[in-house]
């Protein structure tokens, strides 16, 4: 046995302290019924603080009985009850002795190998006392024993459990050693790791006393101990590992849990379920079983508590509070009439878990820079996932009992039919955080398990007009400009959803957006509000359409035209014939390069010659997601990988691959470049558009003319730093 641990089934029961919270766990409020004192497993007196009082209560038939020298016979019952309460006083007595002969024998040595690891001190020096003691006393545990058990009803943690645990590491969650048990306090915690001397604790002393308060707190204030260290030496002391909240990602799921009041008077907050049964609490003390006790009566869960510093806790509460306030309801599509019911729910208590909970997960989505909220219904609640840089990323998952009040509560704000559950349906939702107004474009469908919710962020503040923030090289870059600096002509950019196209257009409508030019945009939906610039918003239902909304743009006298997008032969016709007769007009269309558009427009039917008169540039786009500048690594790239992402090169290159860090959520990227293919007609390709040429005698031609195809941005992008090869592979294609 190593030393310093205490028996399977020993057991202090006047000790409070030693339960649950030492072990890094606590007993759930089923088995305590909210008591602070749980037994220990074995204890002969279980359920009782004190033995006499048991055995009395156990064995009615002594609670009056005679003194033994005035009773000269008992029953035979109650001789057995006697012997039986004897044999189990004098076990447990065996017991403590060997459990503090054992933690005598752990303190002396903990003491030794810090008075070995310490430098020499003056012997007047203030010195921690590492004696024994039997109240509070926190047992180590083997260096190779399993992981507590979540409660003392349970059995030890699994490997599976272990493996969850090392995926919280990489968090923000840090492993306790336990290398401070044998402090008394957590100053002598701090003094054992070397945190603070013992020459600054006994300096301290004396102003603690005259001022009537703890040497801990006179510490912090004057900043010899800082709160990180506090809480590191804490943890070492109850062997009770420590979590990061600034790196540590909040379930706003489990935050809620319990009311905020509550957390900031327990100092203590729910950051992650761990099973179905039980949850991670971030605690300044997780020593306090009463605390432990009452979030398991509260929750409902077992509770596994983790140490956090007291400015981080404090941060978090106060963080999820403003969260909770910060999204308010700014307005709702037009046309559309509320009925009593909705207004009746939209004015709610803002106290509301559900309410709360829906405007946690579009503030943090906004704060993690997410473009879609995706809520995925499921037979066990709701997947929140985040699109963050084009990839879809796990937030957070729903309780089942929770997910329809979720998707209930978005309708709600977008002002759709909460009742109608069969067909899909869409809406807007409009509303402020921290001071930014922002839409969401909401679209609902029906699936097996309920319904399924997907918002579009549209950030009004977060609007690209600076050319320089679109990552072109300058060759792409002079090419585009010299495009939509024409006086008339079109200028197209294509690439699929998502590659960032209207925000290009934006960009080059903010380059020439001056005074003396009248520009009108006609959009499906607007998704920013530019300064200046005349707005239309497509309307199908009141019959606005691309085709007919261009025709009436016409007579509004305008010089630079911008199309949402060309998605008929009608609209692409308008947009040609504008091009040819004046203005200028920019829009997209959905191709994979450059050269496609050309035919994509005579697939619509716009003869070749019209197209080759009117066409002046013509801009290809992906996005792909920049590597994390904290934890990129340099590599080569051999030969074969190179092909089998689908580059052709003789030698090795040298690049840059992802890793992963708590900065970038473990995926190694951080942020998006936009990847360009610009093609600029030249006399000999408006010849080859005139003469139908397919796209790939085009794009040679082009290429002939210095054009560099998206590959190739991509490959130079690589060789830079700026992103991996298997991004580029991913965006762009491996062939």
């Amino acid at each position: 046995m190593e030393p310093g641990t205490i028996p399977q089934t020993a057991g202090h029961p006047h000790d409070l302290t030693s339960n649950g919270a030492t072990n890094g766990h606590a007993t759930p409020a089923s088995a305590t019924n909210g008591a602070a004192f749980v037994p220990h497993v074995g204890d002969p007196f279980a359920g009782s603080a004190e033995p006499a009082v048991a055995a009395q209560d156990s064995y009615a038939s002594l609670q009056h009985a005679e003194p033994v020298a005035q009773q000269p016979s008992r029953t035979p019952e109650e001789q057995a009850a006697w012997d039986e309460y004897e044999r189990q006083q004098a076990e447990y007595e065996r017991q403590l002795a060997e459990y503090e002969r054992q933690q005598a024998a752990y303190a002396q040595q903990v003491a030794e190998q810090a008075a070995a690891e310490a430098p020499a001190t003056d012997p007047n020096a203030f010195v921690v006392d590492t004696a024994p003691t039997t109240e509070a006393a926190v047992t180590p545990e083997p260096a190779t024993a399993p992981e507590p058990a979540l409660s003392s009803e349970e059995p030890a943690a699994s490997a599976e459990d272990e493996d969850d645990f090392d995926d919280f590491v990489a968090e923000g969650l840090t492993r306790s050693r336990g290398s401070a048990r044998a402090a008394r306090s957590d100053v002598e915690a701090a003094i054992m790791l070397g945190l603070v001397t013992p020459e600054q604790v006994h300096d301290l002393q004396g102003q603690a006393m005259e001022a009537g308060r703890t040497v801990e707190s006179l510490l912090i204030e004057q900043n010899v101990l800082g709160p990180e260290a506090l809480a590191r030496a804490v943890s070492e002391r109850h062997g009770i590992d420590l979590v990061d909240l600034n790196l540590f990602k909040v379930d706003f799921a489990a935050a809620n849990l319990i009311d905020p009041a509550a957390a900031k008077r327990y100092e203590a907050l729910p950051v992650k379920m761990v099973d179905e049964r039980t949850v991670l609490v971030a605690m300044v003390d997780p020593a306090n079983i009463i605390v432990l006790d009452d979030i398991s009566l509260m929750t409902g869960l077992d509770v596994r508590p983790v140490v956090a510093s007291r400015e981080d806790v404090a941060t978090a509460i106060s963080r999820l509070t403003r969260l909770d306030d910060v999204v308010t309801d700014d307005g709702t599509i037009e046309d559309r009439e509320e009925d009593d019911g909705v207004v009746d729910l939209r004015g709610g208590s803002d106290d509301a878990p559900v309410i709360k909970l829906v405007n946690q997960i579009i503030a943090q989505a906004v704060e993690r820079g997410t473009s879609d909220i995706h809520l995925q219904a499921g037979e066990f609640g709701l997947r929140v996932r985040y699109r963050i840089d084009g990839v879809l990323l796990d937030a957070l998952d729903v309780p089942k009992k929770m997910a329809p009040g979720v998707v209930s509560r978005v309708k709600i704000m977008a002002t759709l039919d909460i009742a109608e559950r069969r067909i899909p349906q869409d809406g807007r939702i409009s509303l402020t955080i921290d001071g930014h107004k922002l839409d969401l474009r909401v679209v609902t469908l029906p699936s097996v398990h309920g319904e399924a919710v997907i918002m579009r962020i549209l950030d009004k503040s977060n609007v690209v007009m600076d050319l320089d923030i679109l990552g072109m090289r300058e060759r792409e870059r002079e090419a585009f400009e010299t495009g939509f600096h024409q006086a008339y002509g079109a200028v197209l950019v294509t690439g699929p959803t998502g590659s960032g196209k209207s925000t290009t257009l934006y960009a080059a409508l903010g380059a020439i957006n001056t005074p003396e030019k009248n520009i009108i945009t006609i959009e499906d939906p607007v998704e920013y509000q530019l300064h200046g610039v005349n707005q239309v918003q497509v309307n199908p239902k009141a019959g606005l359409t691309f085709a007919n909304g261009l025709r009436a743009l016409m007579r509004a006298d305008p010089d630079v035209i911008m199309i949402g997008e060309i998605r008929d032969g009608e609209t692409a016709q308008i947009a040609i014939e504008s091009a040819l007769t004046g203005h200028l007009v920019l829009s997209t269309l959905h191709t994979n390069d450059a050269p496609s558009a050309v035919s994509r427009l005579i697939e619509m039917g716009i003869e070749p010659f019209l197209i080759g008169s009117s066409i002046e540039t013509i801009v290809a786009q992906r996005l792909a997601r920049k590597l994390c500048k904290y934890c990129k690594q340099e590599t080569e790239l051999s030969v074969d990988v190179l092909k089998v992402n689908g580059f052709e090169r003789d030698e090795p290159l040298r690049a840059w691959e992802p890793k992963g860090c708590v900065r970038c959520s473990n995926t190694g990227y951080k942020g998006r470049a936009g990847l360009y293919e610009v093609l600029s007609a030249t006399d000999e390709i408006r010849e080859l558009i005139t003469a139908r040429a397919t796209a790939d005698e085009i794009g040679a031609a082009a290429r002939k003319a210095g054009m560099r195809t998206l590959r190739e941005d991509g490959i130079a992008k690589v060789e830079s730093g700026l992103t991996s090869i298997q991004e580029v592979a991913r965006v762009c294609g491996t062939t």
